[in-house]
């Protein structure tokens, strides 16, 4: 989490116009609702909205909360029922700030490669997939004290 959270300002610092400019190339490349991040519409292809993370994540963690035979066996294992709410809710809470960090890298690092069109590592066959775009941000533009 304290890396997400570093590379984060990081990269935010690298993007013209810091966090207005990672939401303006949001909203003018449409990776956004036509811009408002807390409207609710249905797009064809989908974009990115709030509501669309919200529910999106909500029944990705129900599995992990609910079935997950590792996470039953810690809420079981706890001293009381009253323990147990509270690793759960804490629980929630966490993989919820954790959910917001992902997402917002992938805002910041799709707007330092929408901005910096010389650099683009998909396009220019660096990377062979996007998912790999990340690690190949902290190898390339991250001091070395920070990529290791």
């Amino acid at each position: 989490v304290l890396f997400a959270v570093v590379a984060i300002i990081f990269i935010t610092i690298k993007v013209d116009g810091g966090v207005s400019g990672v939401f303006g190339t949001m909203h003018n490349t449409s990776r956004l609702v036509d811009g408002a991040f807390f409207a609710v519409h249905v797009t064809t292809p989908p974009r990115e909205d709030f509501w669309s993370m919200v529910v999106g994540y909500t029944f990705l963690s129900l599995g992990q909360l609910a079935t997950d035979q590792i996470a039953v066996q810690r809420y079981m294992s706890a001293a009381s029922e009253h323990a147990c709410r509270r690793a759960v809710q804490l629980n929630g809470v966490v993989q919820s700030v954790f959910t917001v960090l992902l997402c917002y890298i992938g805002f910041v690092l799709y707007a330092f490669y929408r901005q910096h069109d010389s650099v683009d590592p998909v396009a220019s066959g660096a990377i062979d997939s996007a998912d790999a775009i990340f690690p190949y941000f902290t190898l390339t533009e991250m001091p070395q004290g920070l990529a290791g």
